[in-house]
């Protein structure tokens, strides 16, 4: 029990001054329908502690029903009721980012989806998915780029750094 109470103090430092890493990037605006817009962009960022996961959605949820079924109410009397679920259109990115001795590993995959119809009976989406992996040096970007649903290429720029 004192190895390993000793070998926790000894981590302990390690633990409290490892550098956070800072995920900043630039990625289009988005229509309602989650289409791009050229020219217009938003700059999440981010602050992560090595080996932990973020994600981001720029855009909207489409609502759409998806079951009606009959409700009983007070004294045998029914309505119908309406389920809905949501589903984020525009663009979605998750990633995970690690670092060590200064090198950021990265890893994350970006969901560009699109709204084609919304019917009272159902909607029609496309998207398009790209994942991605890689190594960063403190500072660099790294560019994503993924030939959306659209068929419009969409560019991802990820810039990493450390924070004490």
């Amino acid at each position: 029990m004192k190895f390993i109470l000793s070998l926790l103090a000894g981590l302990l430092p390690l633990a409290v001054f490892a550098d956070d890493i800072v995920v900043t990037a630039k990625v289009n605006d988005r229509a309602l329908d989650g289409s791009p817009i050229r020219g217009q962009y938003k700059y999440p960022t981010v602050e992560l502690e090595s080996g932990e996961n973020a994600s981001l959605h720029i855009g909207e949820n489409l609502r759409y029903p998806v079951w009606i079924e009959t409700v009983e109410l007070e004294e045998g009397m029914t309505k119908e009721e309406t389920a809905y679920e949501e589903t984020p259109v525009g663009f979605v990115l998750g990633i995970k980012v690690a670092e060590r001795d200064g090198v950021i590993t990265y890893s994350g995959k970006a969901v560009s989806t699109l709204v084609n119809a919304v019917t009272a009976k159902g909607s029609s989406l496309s998207s398009t998915e790209a994942t991605f992996l890689g190594k960063a040096a403190e500072g660099e970007m790294v560019e994503v780029s993924l030939i959306g649903p659209g068929g419009v290429e969409e560019v991802l720029v990820l810039h990493f750094s450390l924070k004490d």
